[in-house]
This record gives C-alpha cells, structure tokens and sequence, in this order.
C-alpha cells in the first residue's frame, strides 16, 4: 500500500472511533465512551508520528 493509503486507512478508522464514541455517549456509556475517546486521540497522535505514551519520558512531545 502506497503512503497514501495509509493516511487513508487512518482517517477512515479514526472517523469509525469517532462515531464509535458518539454512538457510546448517546446511550449514556459515558465510561466506554471516554475511553474510546481516548484511544481516538492516541489513532491521531500516531497519525503525526507522535504519542500520548511518551510524553514526559524524554521531555518531548
């Protein structure tokens, strides 16, 4: 798959958590709703080459 595949395959599935969330929240799961938020933000962090896991270990973002 070419680079821009990827990015492709990236935003569908980040579009899929984000509904995935919304459709949570609306239900009143608002716990599992948090934490597929959260793992939405990690898929967009990923996406920018970077990460919530390693902020503060070597003092870069």
């Amino acid at each position: 798959m070419s680079e821009a595949d990827d990015e492709a395959v990236a935003a569908y599935l980040l579009d899929l958590m984000i509904a995935a969330r919304r459709v949570a929240a609306n239900r009143g799961f608002s716990f599992l709703a948090y934490l597929v938020g959260v793992a939405a933000e990690e898929s967009r962090l990923l996406t920018l080459g970077r990460s919530a896991s390693q902020k503060g270990r070597d003092g870069k973002y």
